[in-house]
């Protein structure tokens, strides 16, 4: 074969677009104690974040969002991230950034309760609340914020576990929707449109 700038150029591509799976095996083996499921949730959003810059995103609102929320409609959604795993919660945190918001975090769903029990109304646009947790799971946490607070906010839930047995748990307890973990760059712009109207899009550079 012919030189040196081919193979410069064959690295360079290699580089720049590192597989997903080299991710993951990146991000698994950064810590021996790190579970597969973090590991996986972090690869994720590294592999997501090579396909948008925080500083080209644009907020796009709706007349429809902005007729029934106000000068809120206007505002980065502010979203409750509720995660017992360390890892997990600053990833999610990342990617919330990535794509202009910004968020808190809950480590259980009893500490979301209260959090969401003393915040001043509209603080949060949304929260996204794994279900299997210590103190508090998900399922006994959204059934304390629908049913017993009354909460109007949108939950969604956040799991690896995709049968259909789970996700019909989460409709009686009162999630308004399910997400399966880890939670994908477009799975994540999707949510925040259909639950804030938050839109973003990347600017041209």
């Amino acid at each position: 074969m012919d030189g040196s700038d081919g193979s410069e150029e064959g690295s360079e591509s290699s580089d720049g677009e590192m597989s997903f799976l080299d991710e993951l095996a990146a991000a698994a083996s950064a810590s021996r104690h790190q579970s597969l499921e973090a590991a996986a949730v972090e690869a994720a959003a590294v592999h997501a974040s090579r396909f948008i810059d925080e500083a080209a995103v644009e907020k796009v609102v709706h007349a429809s969002h902005l007729a029934g929320q106000g000068l809120r409609a206007m505002q980065a959604p502010h979203v409750l991230i509720v995660e017992d795993t360390e890892m997990c919660a600053m990833v999610l945190t990342m990617m919330l950034k990535k794509v202009g918001c910004s968020c808190d975090h809950a480590q259980d769903g009893a500490e979301a309760v209260e959090m969401l029990k003393n915040a001043e109304v509209g603080l949060y646009s949304f929260v996204l609340m794994d279900l299997r947790m210590p103190v508090m799971d998900g399922f006994e946490a959204t059934t304390i914020l629908k049913s017993k607070l009354k909460l109007t906010l949108p939950i969604v839930a956040l799991t690896a576990e995709g049968g259909a047995a789970t996700r019909e748990r989460c409709v009686e307890v009162g999630f308004d929707d399910f997400a399966a973990k880890p939670l994908k760059h477009d799975a994540l712009v999707a949510l925040l449109a259909k639950h804030t109207g938050h839109e973003v899009v990347c600017s041209a550079t």
